[in-house]
């Protein structure tokens, strides 16, 4: 349930010195960020920044959508290809030899595999490129 997710996840963001929690903005992620935000006051939750229309919109969590998803896979693979991400988890490498784009040019797991620890990792990966961290100097604070 949100609430004990939510409450895990608290505890081990508090545990990695109050670490930056990245949850999804979409159904069951927002569930667990909004328990996060009311029941813990906790404030380290990254904000994905919209811009539609030339209208900018910020709200807790990670929104996926078709153009973050295009962004998170580029910066992924351009990070893999410049030494910047390096894992030694075979599981994740495993999920990323199943990621494939199907016959419409949709990115995602082969039918029966999965991608969460992918999806996760190009995600931090991009969160981490962008996240500037609360009290820095002339810098814009999500915190």
């Amino acid at each position: 349930s949100p609430d004990l997710f939510g409450a895990a996840v608290y505890r081990l963001a508090r545990q990695y010195n109050d670490a930056l929690i990245v949850g999804e903005r979409a159904s069951k992620g927002w569930a667990v960020l909004a328990h996060i935000m009311a029941a813990f006051n906790y404030r380290n939750i990254y904000h994905h920044q919209d811009v539609d229309d030339d209208k900018a919109d910020e709200r807790p969590g990670w929104q996926p959508t078709r153009r973050s998803k295009e962004r998170m896979i580029t910066e992924f693979a351009n990070s893999i290809r410049e030494g910047d991400f390096v894992s030694y988890d075979r599981a994740l490498w495993s999920e990323a030899g199943a990621y494939v784009r199907d016959g419409h040019g949709r990115a995602g797991a082969n039918q029966g595999a999965h991608d969460d620890l992918l999806t996760a990792a190009m995600i931090a990966n991009v969160v981490s490129a962008d996240y500037v961290p609360a009290g820095t100097y002339g810098a814009k604070s999500y915190a």
